[in-house]
């Protein structure tokens, strides 16, 4: 069976369209981090993907180090790319949300509070070589998008409706709700 293309990485799609990328954690707990991924404009940030992390509670010898590294504020994908280490996103649901307050004042008013943003829910999963389980689950991602960095599916329901999806996917949205 052929090997599966890992993801590609949030952060380098906004490097190639924006021109620059950083992480700006908002804010970061045992279990949970919320972080603006953003691109920088002069003297301004741009907010183009704000992301919920809700990290798995049990995490392979094998990522310690990464886990470390990204608790300390850095870029989840790249960290484990860094390391040598595969990512995939799994189990994927997208959605539409409206855009608040927060998310309007972290891009800049460029995204005006009401609007349609494009909302992506994930395990992120990673492939350790050599380790018992060929995947790993490391975390649920609930990711609200720049409209000029993910626009919206066609076919994406309201977040807002009754979706059918995991209880951590659920966790996550919620989260990503009350920080948009």
């Amino acid at each position: 069976m052929p090997r599966e293309r890992p993801s590609i990485l949030n952060s380098d799609r906004i490097k190639q369209i924006f021109g620059s990328y950083t992480v700006d954690i908002l804010l970061q707990e045992a279990q949970l981090r919320v972080a603006n991924l953003c691109s920088q404009h002069g003297q301004q940030m741009i907010c183009r993907t704000l992301a919920v992390t809700l990290f798995s509670e049990t995490l392979p010898t094998a990522l310690k180090t990464a886990d470390q590294q990204i608790r300390a504020g850095a870029s989840i994908g790249e960290t484990f790319r860094d390391l040598g280490f595969v990512t995939h996103k799994r189990n994927t649901h997208w959605c539409v949300a409206e855009a608040g307050e927060q998310f309007a004042r972290l891009t800049g008013g460029e995204v005006n509070p009401g609007s349609p943003i494009a909302v992506r829910l994930y395990s992120l999963v990673v492939e350790i070589v050599g380790y018992d389980a060929a995947e790993n689950e490391y975390a649920t991602i609930a990711e609200a998008y720049h409209p000029n960095h993910e626009s919206i599916r066609l076919e994406s329901p309201s977040c807002d409706d009754d979706l059918a999806m995991p209880d951590k996917h659920r966790e996550a949205l919620q989260r990503l709700k009350a920080a948009l």
